[in-house]
């Protein structure tokens, strides 16, 4: 029998995450946390932990008073869509952040989202798409300036 001892073995891992919230303060603090674990753990362990950012946008998002949002909400009600409001660091805060008012319109409901088991229902996106022609049609006619 023979006994194969390897110590340069490497092993590796990534993990993606986001972190998400209406206060800027607060993703920094919770990053700034997460950055203090990974440090630590890497020390502690003798390992090699690297915390890589991708993109630090502020979260932004327009107040429910806005007219775009609330033509937006109007369209939804009408189409039987009960509008969700969360936050996000998404391509919205580079828009918001130029001033630029603007709104996410969801098309239709899936799950596994981001992932290569990723699934999307068809029969909503009928009044998905309603909802955008919709949306786009109230700031043609200028109800959503503001």
């Amino acid at each position: 029998m023979q006994v194969i001892f390897q110590p340069d073995l490497i092993y590796e891992a990534n993990l993606g995450f986001e972190i998400r919230s209406d206060s800027y303060r607060m993703v920094k603090s919770i990053y700034n946390n997460i950055r203090d674990i990974v440090e630590g753990m890497s020390h502690e362990n003798e390992v090699e932990l690297n915390i890589k950012t991708i993109s630090n946008l502020k979260a932004a998002r327009l107040k429910f008073n806005h007219p775009l949002v609330k033509n937006a909400a109007a369209v939804l009600g009408a189409l039987g869509i009960k509008p969700i409001s969360k936050s996000t660091e998404s391509a919205l805060s580079i828009f918001l952040s130029r001033k630029i008012p603007t709104v996410t319109l969801g098309i239709t409901h899936g799950e596994d989202h981001y992932t290569h088991k990723a699934t999307m229902e068809i029969e909503p996106m009928f009044k998905g798409i309603a909802q955008v022609i919709g949306v786009l049609k109230a700031i043609d006619s200028g109800v959503c300036d503001g």
